[in-house]
């Protein structure tokens, strides 16, 4: 109990910065753009003449985005 007040003071900092950092993309439209492109992802995922003209780089790489979902790797 000793360094309750300090403890206080950091999850009130804490929390003070991560509510300032979701206004900040609220107020960008950052969700939007995550919305648009995970729909882009699933057209590609889900579309096999797509899927063939999406690069080999690009490929893997949104394969690894869906093995980390998949995983429940955030």
């Amino acid at each position: 109990m000793r360094f309750l007040g300090w403890y206080l003071k950091i999850a009130a900092s804490g929390a003070t910065i991560g509510g300032a950092m979701e206004l900040f993309m609220i107020h960008t439209g950052f969700y939007e753009k995550v919305m648009v492109l995970e729909s882009m992802m699933n057209k590609i995922k889900d579309n096999p003449r797509l899927m063939r003209a999406v690069s080999y780089r690009s490929l893997s790489f949104i394969n690894s985005i869906y093995d980390q979902r998949d995983n429940g790797i955030d």
